[in-house]
């Protein structure tokens, strides 16, 4: 059976090429084992789509890189994206769901997909509320468009009908409400009342399902057999 990874918030390798590489480089070493029908999820803030109207050296490097490895990128969406560029990519689809193919190697999984990757079937939902939006610049450091939407509900809950609301894997970027005090400290109270993480608790009300990761805290532990925390570490996921 091919083999699924996992990572978290990337954005757009704001550390710098050398410094956010330093995550890949340890990956690197399975790659002669893998394949295109291999994959690495980021489960949000991706970040490599992120200047205003078009693409710039830098975002072109880690296209790139990651069109030249032997396996396959795919992320959700988080809050820190440029959702205006995002949207703009024509929507095809992949794996029995929707998304934007980015680049030759980098598929941007949609909100309220079912896909069927490597054997296995996933839930995706980005989304999450920025705490920092009033620090950011509308169009230029933050876009409208993170927030989890009624269609995306409504989407999400179209592709989970059609698979009994049963999948074996759920991505998110930030988590089910109950989760996040297990997570962060109680008095961060804007994470905790993010809307998104009442609408992902309505999500796990439902759902039949093995593992459930998510980014977004800056995180990596995990907390419970069904629950993981993920950031800057690279996990495979094994059911």
């Amino acid at each position: 059976m091919n083999r699924i990874f996992i990572t978290g918030d990337t954005h757009g390798g704001w550390r710098g090429f050398s410094g956010e590489m330093a995550r890949f480089k340890k990956f690197e070493k399975f790659e002669s084992a893998l394949c295109k029908d291999d994959f690495l999820i980021i489960a949000g803030d991706f970040g490599f789509v992120w200047n205003m109207f078009q693409s710039d050296a830098r975002e072109e490097q880690w296209l790139k890189y990651f069109n030249e490895r032997k396996f396959t990128t795919l992320f959700i969406d988080g809050n820190h994206e440029n959702f205006d560029r995002l949207n703009a990519y024509e929507i095809s689809e992949f794996a029995g769901g929707k998304v934007h193919k980015i680049s030759q190697s980098v598929y941007h999984l949609m909100r309220g997909q079912v896909y069927e990757i490597a054997g296995r079937k996933i839930f995706t939902m980005g989304g999450a509320f920025s705490i920092d939006r009033d620090r950011r610049e509308l169009g230029f450091s933050w876009w409208e468009g993170e927030m989890i939407s009624q269609a995306d509900i409504c989407e999400a809950n179209a592709n989970l009908a059609k698979h009994g609301f049963n999948v074996d894997i759920i991505i998110t970027h930030t988590c089910p409400r109950f989760v996040i005090p297990r997570v962060i400290k109680l008095s961060m109270a804007a994470k905790i009342d993010d809307v998104n993480s009442k609408i992902l608790q309505d999500f796990y009300d439902k759902i039949e399902f093995k593992k459930w990761y998510f980014g977004h805290f800056h995180e990596d532990f995990k907390i419970d057999d069904k629950f993981r925390v993920i950031y800057q570490e690279i996990e495979e996921i094994r059911l």
